[in-house]
């Protein structure tokens, strides 16, 4: 339920990082002048049907050869899985200027993505 005005869920620009991203990507496939069913959209999805094990599970050779082998603590396959499978289903790609920023833990460079100029068919590749 929302509080206020609908035109006020009608954002010209999404952006996000870390678990902004993943809310970055999900609302920048709705139209801004559908901002109310998105944010019912975004809060039904996340509220119920997001769960840890979608979004990681642990290596199954282990923790250590997680870090040594693949680089990552956890394997965060499940994450492309779900996104992919929820997402896939707005076959207009994206609809509005969107933004998402990530942090490489390596060397702490930041890297910028904006969704709007990613071909659609390279989305979710």
């Amino acid at each position: 339920m929302h509080d206020g005005n609908p035109d006020d869920f009608q954002w010209d620009v999404v952006t996000g990082i870390s678990g902004g991203a993943m809310n970055t990507g999900a609302m920048s496939v709705w139209a801004k002048e559908d901002g109310l069913a998105m944010s019912e959209w975004l809060s039904e999805m996340w509220q119920n049907h997001l769960h840890t094990h979608d979004v990681w599970k642990w290596w199954p050779c282990g923790v250590v050869c997680g870090i040594t082998e693949k680089q990552a603590l956890v394997d965060s396959t499940p994450l492309l899985e779900f996104l992919s499978s929820v997402l896939g289903e707005f076959k207009d790609g994206v609809l509005r200027y969107s933004m998402v920023g990530t942090v490489n833990a390596n060397n702490a460079e930041y890297h910028r993505f904006h969704l709007d100029a990613i071909p659609k068919d390279q989305i979710l590749e």
